[in-house]
């Protein structure tokens, strides 16, 4: 019997090595931020300084941008509102640091480490501006208010040990990236699929950069010295390798000959079933407007998925012809009535399961208890939850916060409810 193989998603292992290599320094810059305030700070430094700007906001914008398309080559604080609106601008762009990633997501994109690089850019600014002549009290007081927001990412010397770490484990992680060719996705990448034969190559040159870099690897790490955490790099990576790497290949299936002979591609990552999981459940959100679908799941038939090939043309050309070609559907039977409201536990019961507690969830679904909760003229009551959330003869913990909501129902009815 052949054995049927089993391929990892070239993405999620990378992925998993990146956040391995990755996240306890990148957690650490984290924290450090967190706890020296450096973004909540500029963010306040932004907002007295455009309140203090007012309603002049919008002029003082272009004035900075002449200012920073002036052939001054001393490039001085500004006088008036320009120089509290270039301090402004400078705290902003620091605070502006997801736009040096690729939206990629960790760890392709490092944010932390990209806020580092700009404090210390902003902060190598700041000290520039400080050091020449000036007439706006007001300005350089609040440039010397930045300067002291972000000197700690260069005196404190806890920020620099994870920032040096962080730094070169990424070079080492881009290098990975590069052998296994993870290029960020676009929607041409899935307009235009190369051949059969390019993509075996393709995977045939990855595989072998893969090899090449595991051996380059091995033959750089450190055995001794004080390179202790590039020693540690290296094995977690060459681990990762080792582990995951016989499922990494294997992509290109040969078709045995009473299928034809032939092979079979296999993609390298399982990027487009998630990109069509995330467009189904998109859809399904948008046609029902709840974001819990987990019900709707459980009773959406698998022939929806299918249904959607209805959408391609050579589908279609090779199942019917034409959409005009499709069999007419079959004739469907009466469908089955609402289970009747007795069905509803009453708060005595003493039966609890799993199926039953999807019964309970699906209750307020039922055409009869839609009818008894439509609002119409009669008294106005609340009544708790607990009527359906009984278990085992005692209140559950749910219960036990009970939530009430109103509603509006007929006079035979109120009695009913109270009593229950």
């Amino acid at each position: 019997m052949t054995r049927q193989p089993v391929l990892s998603c070239h993405l999620h292992s990378f992925k998993d090595i990146g956040k391995d290599l990755l996240d306890p320094a990148h957690g650490e810059l984290r924290e450090l931020f967190r706890r020296f305030a450096v973004p909540s700070r500029l963010s306040a430094l932004a907002r007295d300084l455009g309140r203090s700007l007012g309603r002049d906001v919008e002029q003082c914008r272009r004035h900075v941008a002449d200012w920073l398309a002036g052939e001054d080559d001393a490039l001085r604080l500004p006088d008036g509102k320009t120089g509290l609106a270039v301090v402004r601008a400078m705290s902003q762009w620091v605070l502006d640091y997801p736009q040096d990633g690729t939206d990629a997501g960790f760890p392709f994109d490092r944010p932390l480490l990209d806020l580092y690089r700009r404090c210390l850019r902003a902060l190598r600014a700041s000290e520039s501006l400080l050091r020449k002549p000036h007439d706006n009290t007001g300005a350089h007081a609040a440039l010397e208010r930045l300067h002291r927001i972000l000197e700690p990412a260069r005196s404190e010397l806890p920020f620099q040990r994870p920032a040096r770490t962080l730094e070169r484990r990424a070079r080492l992680h881009d290098e990975l990236r590069a052998a296994l060719r993870l290029r960020p996705t676009s929607p041409a990448a899935f307009a235009a699929p190369a051949d059969a034969k390019t993509q075996r190559l393709e995977l045939r040159d990855v595989e072998q950069a893969v090899a090449a870099f595991t051996r380059a690897l091995a033959k750089r790490r450190p055995e001794r010295g004080s390179a202790q955490d590039e020693r540690q790099a290296i094995d977690l990576v060459l681990a990762h390798l080792e582990r995951h790497g016989p499922s990494l290949w294997g992509h290109v299936i040969d078709l045995p000959p009473k299928l034809g002979r032939g092979i079979r591609l296999v993609e390298r990552t399982n990027v487009i079933l998630e990109a069509f999981w995330h467009e189904i459940k998109h859809g399904e959100r948008r046609r029902s407007g709840r974001k819990n679908l987990a019900d709707d799941f459980e009773l959406l038939p698998p022939e929806a998925v299918l249904a959607r090939n209805l959408t391609r043309a050579d589908y279609v050309a090779v199942v019917c012809g034409s959409l005009d070609d499709l069999p007419p559907p079959s004739p469907t039977s009466t469908p089955p009535s609402d289970p009747p409201p007795a069905c509803i536990r009453p708060p005595g019961g003493c039966d609890s399961g799993k199926s039953n507690e999807r019964r309970y969830r699906l209750a307020a679904r039922w055409s009869a208890m839609k009818e008894r909760m439509a609002p119409r003229n009669g008294p106005h009551f609340i009544f708790p939850r607990i009527i359906i959330c009984r278990h085992r003869g005692r209140t559950s913990s749910r219960t036990k916060r009970t939530s009430h909501f109103a509603c509006s129902v007929p006079c035979h009815l109120s009695e009913s409810w109270r009593s229950a």
